[in-house]
């Protein structure tokens, strides 16, 4: 997991909501910590800038896929019920 993993964990850490202090165990940050560490091991040394999104680009992934999972909902509840006897 590299840059795009760390895209990835950035945008589900915006739909947690703040935790405070319980945040530094919670998986989501050491996962974003763990990339870090990744990709400084990989890379090296790499300012911050290089390697998050900008908050457009995680606006406009965030717009996207929440398109894609109402789309995939729209499609399920246009499907016809299967009742079971």
């Amino acid at each position: 997991m590299c840059v795009a993993g760390l895209h990835l964990i950035s945008l589900r850490m915006t739909f947690r909501p703040l935790q405070g202090l319980h945040a530094i165990k919670g998986k989501g940050l050491q996962s974003l910590l763990s990339t870090c560490i990744e990709i400084g091991a990989k890379c090296g040394n790499v300012t911050v800038d290089t390697i998050l999104p900008s908050r457009s680009t995680t606006k406009r992934k965030l717009d996207d896929k929440c398109k894609m999972v109402k789309a995939n909902l729209a499609k399920e509840m246009h499907k016809p019920l299967l009742l079971m006897d």
